[in-house]
């Protein structure tokens, strides 16, 4: 939590200089005849639609850094909210069946036999035996059934947390983990777009130590911006608010 606050001052801190603490309106009406159409603060520049124009030194100032989009498989992480509703013999065994809703783009992911880890007063191990569709023309949701052991001492109506653990069977677009930006309005990347660098929206899937899977906005061999993404961003909110970086006390 410190080094989040602490990476975050800094880009603050580097923004109010770069863009200008303190210019005065002389300095801001030049700047705005000097580029028609576009929002300039202390060499950075700003064109909707196009993005951020970074000079060379403000960029070796900034440390940025520029990788490929990349493809591979990607690791997910799926939750699975499930309440018991029957004991019943699987062989010569008695079993606990537990049932949930999953969204209908996960049902691939879940087949037979697939491992479920379950809370239940511990860590314990339970198994996908079935997916079904029946209630997805009610709810929008399909349905998962989960078989776990009698052992386990989970009572008929108890809910549970499941977690299944899967790759994806084809590869994926991936960037690092570093080079996501997470807005309330959404996932971005800064895409290089010639000498611009184009603040991007993307769909993210899952996120799996250094490596974010992206569903949409971004294609293998696109060019992404891995560091400092928040530098960036503060540097475009300042550039597209005329340089006015700092809280008018007055």
């Amino acid at each position: 939590m410190m080094k989040n606050k602490a990476i975050l001052l800094c880009g603050v801190s580097f923004a109010a200089i770069l863009l200008g603490c303190g210019r005065n309106s002389h300095d801001q009406t030049h700047a705005g005849h000097a580029h028609e159409g576009a929002h300039t603060s202390h060499g950075v520049e700003f064109k909707e639609g196009q993005g951020l124009t970074i000079p060379s030194i403000t960029r070796e100032m900034l440390g940025v850094q520029i990788v490929d989009v990349a493809e591979g498989k990607a690791t997910r992480r799926i939750d699975l909210p499930l309440r018991v509703f029957k004991l019943e013999k699987s062989g010569n065994e008695s079993v606990l069946l537990a049932s949930g809703p999953i969204d209908t783009n996960l049902v691939g992911f879940l087949q037979p036999g697939t491992e479920v880890t379950i809370a239940a007063g511990g860590s314990t191990l339970g198994k996908v035996i079935r997916t079904e569709s029946a209630s997805v023309r009610l709810t929008g949701l399909a349905e998962v059934v989960v078989q776990l052991s009698v052992a386990d001492n989970v009572p008929i109506g108890a809910f549970l947390d499941g977690k299944v653990t899967v790759t994806t069977k084809d590869d994926v677009v991936l960037i690092p983990r570093q080079a996501l930006l997470k807005t309330a309005e959404g996932h971005f990347a800064y895409v290089v777009n010639g000498n611009h660098l184009f603040r991007t929206k993307i769909g993210v899937g899952g996120q799996e130590g250094d490596s974010v899977e992206v569903t949409d906005g971004l294609y293998s061999g696109d060019r992404v911006v891995l560091q400092p993404i928040m530098s960036l961003w503060l540097a475009e909110l300042q550039a597209i608010r005329g340089g006015k970086a700092c809280a008018d006390g007055h």
